[in-house]
């Protein structure tokens, strides 16, 4: 479930630019199959951005292409301050 929550907010931060990250408000994972390989992909996704709230899916891959879980996000998203 981490993987999954980080490629949603990648996704989510890429989208916006590194302007803004995401804090969740709900996150929902549906385990479709084990996992047996050691390398999985990660498959993150904005669904919608919108200046209150953000919509992410993301997906889980294992390397023959075995779909593993899915996970669906409701987020807020958040500035990203300049370092001084």
């Amino acid at each position: 479930m981490a993987m999954l929550d980080v490629v949603m907010t990648l996704a989510a931060m890429c989208a916006t630019r590194l302007r803004q990250r995401v804090v969740n408000l709900e996150i929902k994972t549906s385990f479709v199959t084990p996992a047996t390989a050691t390398t999985l992909t990660g498959i993150g996704t904005v669904r919608r951005l919108g200046r209150l709230v953000v919509f992410l899916e993301g997906e889980l891959y294992q390397d023959d292409h075995r779909l593993i879980a899915t996970a669906s996000s409701t987020a807020i998203p958040v500035q990203i301050e300049p370092r001084a």
